[in-house]
């Protein structure tokens, strides 16, 4: 019979082959998984190298995409109003512009004008426009009203005659009329909407109503 002192050897040989076993299939797992750990780190880096590529081209897209809507406006500001170019370009602005909105929401800080338009019947409406630094307001209001607009262009005063807004037009006595406020009052405005600028926080109404015989607006905001 083996004695305690062999049997206790044969016990230890088992465990230390046992140890040894588990020790091996430990350190092969973890060698798998260290490999995965660096393949996947360096597949992080990759995509992070792609990532801030696509932000480059995203917003590299996002100024071209700006700078031609500034092109854009900067024509329309000018163009004779009665021509087929014009009431296409017109019509197309505010819908590109909207979407360059939704493009550059969490990217562009914009101004904001706000535009009150009053056809005089209690149906007046506040129009809070984002807008492209430097547009002018006769740009701002056609984007508000989605292009519904009528004007007539005069190159000689580089001014628009607004006519019509919202499909309400002039007639032989009634107008619109344009309102600058100044944070405390309203007062009509002695300039066209081409030479009034949307800036951050400016406020601005288009008033439809009779005017007396030497033409002051028989209404107010």
């Amino acid at each position: 019979m083996a004695s305690k002192s062999q049997e206790m050897t044969a016990v230890l040989t088992v465990v230390v082959v046992v140890t040894a076993s588990l020790a091996g299939l430990y350190y092969y797992r973890y060698n798998q998984a260290s490999a995965q750990d660096a393949s996947d780190l360096q597949g992080l880096k990759a995509a992070q190298q792609q990532y801030a590529g696509l932000g480059r081209d995203y917003s590299t897209l996002l100024q071209n995409y700006n700078e031609s809507l500034g092109l854009l406006t900067a024509s329309i500001a000018q163009m004779n109003t009665s021509t087929e170019a014009y009431r296409q370009a017109s019509a197309r602005l505010p819908g590109l512009w909207h979407a360059y909105q939704l493009l550059a929401s969490t990217s562009v800080s914009l101004p904001s004008t706000s535009i009150l338009i009053d056809i005089g019947n209690g149906s007046g409406a506040w129009y809070n426009e984002t807008v492209q630094p430097g547009w002018n307001l006769y740009v701002a209001t056609l984007v508000a009203t989605n292009g519904s607009m009528a004007a007539t262009w005069y190159p000689q005063y580089g001014e628009h005659f607004v006519t019509g807004i919202l499909g309400v037009n002039n007639t032989y006595s009634r107008y619109w009329f344009l309102w600058q406020y100044n944070g405390t009052s309203w007062s009509v405005a002695q300039v066209g909407a081409d030479d009034l600028y949307a800036t951050n926080g400016s406020v601005y109404a288009w008033t439809f109503c009779t005017a007396d015989a030497n033409f002051n607006p028989q209404c107010s905001p």
